[in-house]
């Protein structure tokens, strides 16, 4: 029997997979099972972390239905390659163009994703914040908003997000970046430039971004190390 490429979102409707890419083209530090795994894990509504700040992985954005229930009116897509699921229906999107490594500097693009979180509120609108499968690129978006936003800690902004989506996991380079910008009082025009830490300790944080990998089981609910 041919292996049923679809799976059924919360709405009871079947939705396809996304095509696996070709390991020597993609970004990803997942590897195929472990894709199948998180595929599997994703669900497509909108979780709320803060006022109007929502997260969710590509599958809660293309979850429309969803997106409307919950008031959303502003999508940031925080990913290569993502593209707008619902242009021209009523919501206004943002792409910031990041991989999931840990030499990205991804608190670079904060005053970016700042930005639009704000403009949404300031409208009286919500936010989704994702990247693909909402384990790394957006939690750190979002766990850096709340830093900014409400002057807590990496570890306090890290508890929060944990509580609504137990399985995300920022990897080392971007858990490291938030307790920079921690120590830095969230101060962006203070941030010096990633590439500068990762030249220091790059073999440090790929040792942890394979341990990482290994620990992706955290999806199925156990629980994940703070930061």
């Amino acid at each position: 029997m041919a292996e049923d490429s679809k799976n059924v979102s919360a709405d009871g409707e079947a939705q396809d997979k996304p095509p696996k890419e070709d390991e020597s083209d993609s970004d990803s530090w997942l590897e195929e099972d472990e894709e199948d795994e998180i595929w599997e894990s994703l669900d497509d509504t909108p979780q709320k972390v803060d006022d109007k700040l929502y997260i969710g992985s590509m599958a809660t954005e293309h979850n429309y239905d969803g997106l409307k229930a919950a008031g959303i009116s502003h999508v940031l897509q925080v990913a290569e390659g993502l593209t707008p699921s619902h242009a021209g229906e009523g919501l206004l999107y943002r792409g910031v163009q990041v991989a999931d490594a840990p030499g990205e500097d991804l608190v670079a693009h904060f005053s970016r994703c700042f930005e639009f979180i704000r403009e949404a509120h300031d409208s009286g609108g919500s936010v989704l914040v994702h990247c693909v499968a909402g384990v790394s690129r957006s939690a750190t978006v979002v766990m850096g908003w709340l830093m900014w936003r409400h002057h807590l800690t990496a570890d306090e902004a890290f508890r929060r997000v944990h509580r609504v989506r137990p399985w995300v996991m920022p990897n080392p380079g971007f858990r490291k970046q938030l307790e920079r910008f921690g120590e830095l009082g969230c101060d962006l025009s203070k941030w010096t430039a990633w590439r500068h830490v990762w030249r220091e300790e790059p073999l440090t944080l790929v040792l942890q971004s394979f341990q990482r990998s290994t620990a992706i089981s955290g999806l199925n609910g156990e629980p994940l190390p703070s930061l």
